[in-house]
């Protein structure tokens, strides 16, 4: 099988599972050439396979067992891309404590930039040349600058404060009027391009770039009034990355422990995901096969599992007996890795027949 998009060429090896050596390998996923090169093993009664549609269709009197290690990514693989299409890729835990707190805004030191620097410097000299008794005109001459700017830095008492550019006069935005409703999407979803699909939705006339400088305008003003003591608020950015790590039981960070519980009550779908694929996985590898089949043939109400569960039930006897056997195909798949590291001895100069002797022949007498 090739797909020209991709540029890959897909073949099929078979391997003996009682043994562990590779029989044949095919250049071809096509199912006809499939059962003609096991149509030569009249013996055969039991495939181990990944669940494709080309070997799906051969050998139907044989029992036909879906490889279970397929089956548990499937299901991680269709669980991760849910969890990243709804939740954002930074969960905000917002910690509120009851204290108020005041900062003297003398206490807050302020980092200025170079062009800040330069102007306060500006401001102190004109000052002092002004004391000396210069004119305004002979000041401006000398700095070349206008002379009504001289006159206003001379009466200048904020020397600091005056370098700073001040915004609060610019006109409002048209986004104002939204305020309150961005502003409680934005602390439930943390993330502006949902806010902003979630407003498109309601057919509000904006666009994302001004949602997205107003998101960020409305986060400073917020910043200021907790330094002025209004609400003092502890923020922990909980990674989307380690919440799917949680779900699926693999190496995660032990801090998202504290934060979990809070983080399946905002998203309480991922209690249904942790719970089925536990259980999922568990059946598989238990060979639990009554709870499994239960598993699989109840109702739910996520498109997700559903969606998962659809193309399970159109090979359902192949992935019922992944709950039934031992068999597995971990050993088929260390065989692909043993092709793959004899095509890359061969520096892939050799022809598929070259190729597929010396691999039957390594196999054989290994």
């Amino acid at each position: 099988m090739i797909l020209p998009l991709k540029k890959h060429h897909y073949g099929t090896v078979i391997v003996n599972l009682d043994t562990g050596k590779i029989i044949d390998i095919l250049d071809t996923r096509d199912p006809d050439e499939i059962q003609k090169a096991l149509s030569e093993y009249p013996n055969l009664h039991t495939i181990s396979r990944d669940r494709g549609y080309s070997y799906k269709v051969v050998s139907k009197e044989c029992d036909h067992i879906a490889d279970r290690f397929h089956l548990i990514m499937n299901l991680s693989e269709a669980i991760s891309k849910e969890i990243k299409s709804k939740i954002p890729m930074y969960i905000n835990i917002t910690k509120e404590r009851n204290e108020i707190i005041s900062i003297d805004s003398k206490d807050v030191k302020i980092e200025y930039t170079d062009k800040q620097k330069e102007k306060q410097k500006l401001i102190l000299e004109i000052k002092k040349e002004s004391a000396k008794g210069k004119s305004d005109r002979s000041i401006a001459k000398e700095y070349g600058i206008d002379r009504r700017t001289v006159a206003k830095y001379i009466n200048v008492t904020d020397v600091e404060g005056s370098s700073v550019y001040n915004t609060s006069n610019r006109n409002y935005s048209y986004l104002d009027s939204y305020k309150d409703e961005i502003t409680k999407l934005y602390s439930l979803n943390q993330n502006a391009s949902e806010v902003y699909r979630i407003l498109k939705g309601r057919e509000i006339s904006l666009t994302y770039s001004n949602l997205k400088h107003y998101i960020s305008k409305i986060k400073d003003s917020d910043m200021i009034k907790e330094n002025n003591g209004i609400k003092c608020q502890g923020i922990e950015k909980i990674s989307r990355s380690q919440v799917i790590k949680y779900i699926f039981n693999w190496k995660y960070n032990e801090e998202i422990t504290i934060y979990i519980d809070e983080i399946l009550e905002i998203y309480p779908l991922l209690k249904l995901y942790k719970m089925f694929y536990q259980r999922f996985r568990e059946y598989l590898i238990n060979l639990n096969t009554l709870c499994f089949v239960n598993l699989i043939n109840s109702k739910y109400e996520d498109s997700c599992i559903n969606k998962f569960i659809a193309p399970l039930k159109t090979d359902l006897e192949a992935v019922i007996n992944a709950a039934s056997y031992g068999i597995s195909n971990g050993i088929t798949e260390g065989s692909v890795n043993k092709i793959k590291q004899i095509k890359r001895d061969m520096y892939g100069r050799a022809s598929y027949e070259l190729l597929r002797k010396k691999v039957i022949y390594q196999s054989l007498f290994s």
